[in-house]
């Protein structure tokens, strides 16, 4: 996401193995290369399969309820708590091998990378 045509002042840069979430305002650029956009009212709030979480981008309210989580590494580990979905002003973030834990709040976003979240 940039302020121009030329991507000179970039916004929003992210590379994600699952899906992001991310917020575009008017007069903004989006680029996509090798995924797609989805409006975020038409993701289904329950989008999991089974009690696990992986590489993504979740909403707490929407995707998981609010809470502290255990979150284990697959390998290097990293994990991100924003307030919102403009991927700025990070609440915590942590590198990590093994387990952690993890709160958050509703409408925070959480970011997973090589790691699982047990929602249960």
């Amino acid at each position: 996401v940039s302020t121009d045509a030329n991507a000179d002042n970039i916004i929003i840069n992210d590379n994600f193995s699952n899906n992001s979430i991310i917020t575009i305002s008017d007069g903004q650029y989006l680029e996509l290369v090798r995924c797609s956009a989805i409006a975020f009212e038409k993701v289904p709030q329950n989008i999991f399969e089974g009690k696990t979480i992986s590489d993504g981008m979740y909403k707490v309210g929407y995707h998981i309820p609010a809470g502290e989580y255990k979150v284990t590494s697959n390998g290097n580990g990293y994990y991100c708590v924003y307030p919102n979905s403009l991927q700025q002003d990070i609440i915590t973030n942590d590198n990590f091998t093994g387990s952690k834990y993890v709160s958050v709040s509703d409408g925070q976003y959480l970011e997973l990378v090589r790691c699982t979240l047990v929602t249960e």
